[in-house]
């Protein structure tokens, strides 16, 4: 009996031991589930004929889940959405509203199944039946991008609408990450294309969306470009900040002489998006008027912003002048203190605004470094600048000239030189040949556009108010230019 306890003890304190060493470390596992779910049933099947039901099982080959009801909607819509049921490997969908009759219905997921476990997701798909004795065969295909720089616009919403005020569209699709779009089983009819950077996911338009104009489609034969750009609105601020304690900015949209300050006296620095007002007399608030709006911002930033200044070159004249810019509004210069290295003589100085400064070139082959001694330049709030050297490059050699040749160039046509977003070079036509004789070597984009209302920038149109875009065109491929090269390129109509 002892020694049977003894041997017991002895097993257990063994267990206990091998436990208590033992390095315990999950199981390895394989790769990484990558595969979206897949479809491996439904009733009634997909693509069905003289569909009848109003309940849809899907099974897939796993465990999935919804992860946004929102993408799933009916083409062409009814009035309720679409119930969905999730249960382990199935989705239940009951229709919940009554259909037409001899019409092919699309039901567009998007990307809202996933599976449960990795979220690995199923894109864009679609369950399609008919209420007909066939499934309608239309299609139509094409391609998304911004019309004012050329872009590829994925992810974009287009639309087929059956009446110029319907809000949803009869059938849609979305564009890939190549811009291509392809819409199927459309109805034979006469339809309203449009195309809309969907943000919010509303399959509406709203306010700051990019959109196409709008097309009227009666032939599904043929490969559409659809460019989209930003509405022509009304003025609008965005928001206002007070960025330190004698200035605030304004961000807004396109029209930037708007805005009135009613209660303080001060200098303007207007911007296509932003606009900033510098003001000096210790105001708790400053008011403002847009329209028939008038609204207040509390000055409470009592940061100051260092004095900063910038050189650049006039592209237009450039062995004639050299400009220094503020950040801040300049109240005098001493022409005296202005010296370019090698010059004896004084410079002559002139401000071109509250913040710009016009220095004219001594010598193109030997200006190149400009003196600004400390206290040569005095701003609105009595600073001077501390001593600064800009380097001007002044060297024909080191620059790009660029001939656009237009042969039917229209009226109030303007050409633009640009890199991404920014535009670097403007001129307007007035010749066949326009020539730009001093840009920096890079690879640049050129468009033109007719400047119709005289306002010296491309305007976009307003759907609302049936306005076309500005007739604009891109040239099809991007140009490098180098340092001492010549380069002639043709625009055709």
């Amino acid at each position: 009996m002892n020694k049977y306890l003894y041997m017991k003890n002895y097993m257990c304190f063994l267990f206990v031991f091998l436990c208590g060493c033992a390095n315990i470390v999950p199981p390895s596992g394989g790769e990484k589930d990558t595969v979206p779910p897949k479809l491996i049933f439904s009733s009634p099947e997909n693509k069905k004929t003289n569909f009848l039901s109003n309940e849809i099982i899907l099974r897939f080959d796993e465990y999935v889940q919804i992860k946004n009801l929102n993408e799933i909607n009916l083409s062409p819509p009814c009035k309720n959405k679409i119930e969905v049921i999730q249960k382990g490997k199935e989705l239940r969908l009951l229709l919940n509203c009554v259909l037409d009759s001899e019409t092919t219905y699309t039901i567009n997921f998007g990307n809202s199944i996933v599976d449960l476990n990795e979220g690995n997701v199923l894109k864009n798909f679609k369950y399609i039946f008919s209420t007909g004795f066939k499934i309608d065969s239309l299609k139509l295909i094409g391609a998304t991008y911004d019309l004012y720089s050329s872009k590829i616009i994925p992810n974009s919403l287009v639309g087929l609408y059956q009446h110029a005020d319907s809000l949803n569209p009869y059938y849609y699709t979305f564009s890939e990450k190549d811009g291509h779009f392809e819409i199927n089983n459309i109805k034979s009819g006469v339809y309203l294309l449009y195309a809309i950077v969907d943000k919010n996911g509303n399959l509406k338009h709203d306010q700051g969306e990019l959109i196409s104009f709008p097309k009227t489609i009666e032939n599904f034969n043929t490969d559409l470009q659809l460019s989209l750009f930003n509405e022509r609105a009304s003025f609008n601020i965005l928001n206002v900040e007070n960025t330190s304690y004698s200035s605030i900015a304004f961000n807004h949209t396109s029209v930037k002489d708007s805005i009135k300050i009613l209660n303080s006296k001060g200098i303007w620095k207007r911007g296509e998006t932003k606009s900033e007002f510098w003001f000096k007399n210790g105001s708790n608030n400053i008011k403002y008027q847009l329209g028939s709006t008038i609204d207040s911002i509390e000055i409470y930033n009592t940061d100051t912003i260092p004095l900063k200044l910038h050189g650049s070159v006039d592209f237009h004249k450039l062995n004639k002048y050299a400009v220094v810019n503020c950040n801040k509004p300049i109240s005098a210069v001493d022409p005296k203190l202005f010296k370019w290295h090698a010059q004896v003589d004084c410079v002559d100085v002139n401000l071109i605004d509250a913040f710009s400064i016009k220095i004219p070139v001594f010598d193109e082959n030997n200006s190149r470094e400009l003196i600004i001694p400390s206290g040569a330049i005095k701003t609105i709030f009595d600073e001077e600048n501390d001593s600064v050297v800009f380097n001007f490059d002044f060297n024909r050699s080191n620059y790009a000239i660029l001939n656009i040749k237009h042969f039917n160039p229209l009226n109030k046509t303007i050409v633009e030189i640009f890199k991404e977003t920014e535009t670097s070079y403007k001129k307007l036509i007035v010749d066949t040949i326009t020539s730009f004789n001093y840009i920096k070597p890079g690879t640049y984009s050129v468009r033109l556009f007719q400047d119709i209302n005289n306002d010296g920038a491309w305007s976009a149109g307003s759907i609302s108010k049936n306005i076309k875009p500005e007739p604009l065109q891109i040239y099809p491929q991007q140009i490098s230019l180098k340092a001492n090269w010549e380069l002639d390129i043709e625009l055709q109509d």
